[in-house]
């Protein structure tokens, strides 16, 4: 039987099996510890992070914006809904960004 089925069965009997308990107990030695500490960032390291991300949302804005223009696209206002959509995407990022770099310190109100 495996663990899985012994912890299901546990459930729906409203029993523990034997030696579930110690198996319980054992697992936090069984499971890998914290991953090793990433190197130090450099500004180029961050800078590079920052435009791979960048470029990801902007991928997926445009993914996003496009499905929600193609519900109008037998209508006039096609053109404003995806306007719309960027917009409302655009300004969502910026209040994101905005609040990680105040939690971090680099952005002064």
């Amino acid at each position: 039987m495996s663990p899985m089925e012994i912890v299901c069965r546990s459930v729906f009997t409203g029993t523990t099996p034997p030696g579930v308990i110690g198996w319980y107990h054992q697992m936090p030695t069984a499971l890998p510890g914290p991953p090793a500490p990433s190197p130090q960032a450099t500004p180029a390291s961050s800078a590079a992070a920052f435009d791979a991300a960048e470029s990801t949302w902007q991928a997926s804005t445009k993914t996003e914006c496009d499905a929600e223009q193609a519900k109008w696209s037998d209508g006039n206002i096609v053109n404003f809904m995806g306007s719309e959509c960027t917009i409302r995407q655009s300004r969502a990022r910026l209040r994101e960004l905005a609040e990680v770099y105040r939690q971090t310190g680099y952005l002064h109100r």
